[in-house]
Protein backbone atom coordinates (compact mmCIF):
# COMPACT_ATOMS: atom_id res chain seq x y z
CA UNK A 1 0.00 0.00 0.00
CA UNK A 2 2.75 2.50 1.03
CA UNK A 3 4.42 1.77 -2.81
CA UNK A 4 1.00 2.98 -4.46
CA UNK A 5 0.71 5.91 -2.74
CA UNK A 6 4.11 7.22 -3.50
CA UNK A 7 3.97 6.34 -6.98
CA UNK A 8 0.47 8.30 -6.89
CA UNK A 9 2.24 11.35 -5.93
CA UNK A 10 5.19 10.77 -8.41
CA UNK A 11 2.81 11.13 -10.98
CA UNK A 12 0.92 13.89 -9.59
CA UNK A 13 4.13 15.76 -9.71
CA UNK A 14 4.44 15.45 -13.36
CA UNK A 15 1.12 15.64 -14.51
CA UNK A 16 0.33 18.45 -17.26
CA UNK A 17 -1.89 21.21 -17.42
CA UNK A 18 -4.98 21.57 -19.15
CA UNK A 19 -4.34 21.82 -22.90
CA UNK A 20 -4.73 24.84 -24.31
CA UNK A 21 -3.92 26.69 -20.86
CA UNK A 22 -1.08 28.63 -19.73
CA UNK A 23 -0.74 30.24 -16.59
CA UNK A 24 -4.59 30.82 -16.20
CA UNK A 25 -4.61 31.86 -20.18
CA UNK A 26 -6.86 30.33 -23.10
CA UNK A 27 -4.75 29.57 -26.18
CA UNK A 28 -7.26 30.34 -28.93
CA UNK A 29 -5.97 29.26 -32.70
CA UNK A 30 -7.06 31.29 -35.16
CA UNK A 31 -4.77 31.09 -37.98
CA UNK A 32 -4.08 28.18 -40.17
CA UNK A 33 -1.69 25.49 -39.71
CA UNK A 34 1.48 25.51 -41.38
CA UNK A 35 3.78 22.54 -40.92
CA UNK A 36 7.17 22.61 -40.87
CA UNK A 37 10.16 20.08 -41.22
CA UNK A 38 13.54 20.51 -39.92
CA UNK A 39 16.58 18.78 -39.66
CA UNK A 40 18.63 18.22 -36.85
CA UNK A 41 21.28 21.20 -36.70
CA UNK A 42 20.17 23.22 -38.83
CA UNK A 43 17.72 26.56 -39.04
CA UNK A 44 14.87 27.05 -40.77
CA UNK A 45 12.31 30.42 -41.23
CA UNK A 46 9.14 29.90 -39.53
CA UNK A 47 6.12 29.92 -42.29
CA UNK A 48 5.20 33.39 -43.36
CA UNK A 49 7.11 35.22 -41.22
CA UNK A 50 8.73 36.35 -44.45
CA UNK A 51 12.52 35.27 -43.70
CA UNK A 52 11.95 37.55 -40.41
CA UNK A 53 11.67 34.79 -37.40
CA UNK A 54 14.14 31.13 -37.28
CA UNK A 55 13.81 27.96 -35.36
CA UNK A 56 16.83 26.58 -34.87
CA UNK A 57 17.40 23.02 -34.14
CA UNK A 58 20.30 21.07 -32.11
CA UNK A 59 20.73 17.19 -32.48
CA UNK A 60 17.85 15.11 -31.66
CA UNK A 61 18.57 12.62 -29.27
CA UNK A 62 16.73 10.29 -26.96
CA UNK A 63 13.14 11.31 -27.97
CA UNK A 64 14.18 14.88 -27.36
CA UNK A 65 15.79 17.95 -29.08
CA UNK A 66 17.41 21.47 -28.32
CA UNK A 67 15.47 24.34 -29.59
CA UNK A 68 15.73 27.79 -29.84
CA UNK A 69 13.79 31.26 -31.89
CA UNK A 70 14.68 34.11 -32.80
CA UNK A 71 14.11 37.05 -35.15
CA UNK A 72 16.28 38.48 -37.42
CA UNK A 73 15.51 41.84 -38.35
CA UNK A 74 18.45 44.75 -40.04
CA UNK A 75 19.56 47.69 -38.23
CA UNK A 76 20.08 51.18 -40.54
CA UNK A 77 23.19 50.14 -40.97
CA UNK A 78 22.02 46.82 -42.43
CA UNK A 79 23.55 44.86 -39.92
CA UNK A 80 21.74 41.64 -38.94
CA UNK A 81 20.43 41.51 -35.48
CA UNK A 82 19.08 38.58 -33.60
CA UNK A 83 16.24 39.05 -30.78
CA UNK A 84 15.56 35.93 -28.89
CA UNK A 85 12.27 34.75 -29.08
CA UNK A 86 12.59 31.67 -27.37
CA UNK A 87 15.63 30.69 -25.46
CA UNK A 88 17.34 27.14 -25.95
CA UNK A 89 15.05 24.95 -24.63
CA UNK A 90 14.69 20.72 -24.61
CA UNK A 91 11.19 19.68 -26.51
CA UNK A 92 9.75 16.42 -26.65
CA UNK A 93 7.10 14.89 -28.54
CA UNK A 94 3.88 16.86 -28.38
CA UNK A 95 5.15 20.21 -26.30
CA UNK A 96 3.80 23.27 -27.54
CA UNK A 97 5.65 27.28 -26.89
CA UNK A 98 4.01 30.14 -27.23
CA UNK A 99 5.83 32.96 -29.04
CA UNK A 100 5.25 37.04 -29.58
CA UNK A 101 6.55 38.69 -32.76
CA UNK A 102 5.61 42.25 -33.90
CA UNK A 103 2.51 42.11 -31.45
CA UNK A 104 1.12 38.58 -32.64
CA UNK A 105 1.15 35.20 -30.71
CA UNK A 106 2.33 31.87 -32.54
CA UNK A 107 1.58 28.50 -31.27
CA UNK A 108 5.09 26.49 -31.93
CA UNK A 109 4.36 22.54 -31.40
CA UNK A 110 6.58 19.59 -31.72
CA UNK A 111 4.39 17.23 -33.49
CA UNK A 112 6.96 14.31 -33.80
CA UNK A 113 10.57 13.67 -33.87
CA UNK A 114 11.75 10.84 -36.84
CA UNK A 115 15.65 9.27 -36.51
CA UNK A 116 16.56 7.91 -39.32
CA UNK A 117 19.14 5.31 -39.24
CA UNK A 118 20.43 6.43 -42.31
CA UNK A 119 20.21 10.14 -43.01
CA UNK A 120 19.13 13.39 -41.17
CA UNK A 121 16.80 12.83 -37.99
CA UNK A 122 14.45 15.70 -38.61
CA UNK A 123 11.57 16.89 -36.08
CA UNK A 124 8.05 17.74 -37.54
CA UNK A 125 6.49 21.16 -36.48
CA UNK A 126 3.11 22.58 -36.67
CA UNK A 127 3.22 26.71 -36.40
CA UNK A 128 -0.38 28.66 -35.80
CA UNK A 129 -0.96 31.80 -35.17
CA UNK A 130 -3.20 32.19 -31.60
CA UNK A 131 -4.78 34.91 -29.24
CA UNK A 132 -4.13 34.31 -26.06
CA UNK A 133 -7.49 35.16 -23.20
CA UNK A 134 -7.61 34.79 -19.74
CA UNK A 135 -9.87 32.05 -18.67
CA UNK A 136 -13.03 32.54 -17.51
CA UNK A 137 -13.20 32.27 -13.72
CA UNK A 138 -15.79 29.59 -12.44
CA UNK A 139 -18.41 31.72 -9.90
CA UNK A 140 -17.93 30.45 -6.27
CA UNK A 141 -21.81 28.71 -5.72
CA UNK A 142 -22.83 27.81 -2.45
Amino acid sequence: MLTLSLVLSAQSLVAKPAKNIIDDKVIVPIGEKSILSISQRSIKAMPESKNRVKISLGDITAGQVMTSIYSVQKDSDGISKHNTLMHQTSLRRGDKRVIEFQGNHYQIHLKDLHNALLGNDKAIFVVQKVVIKPASKKSDRA
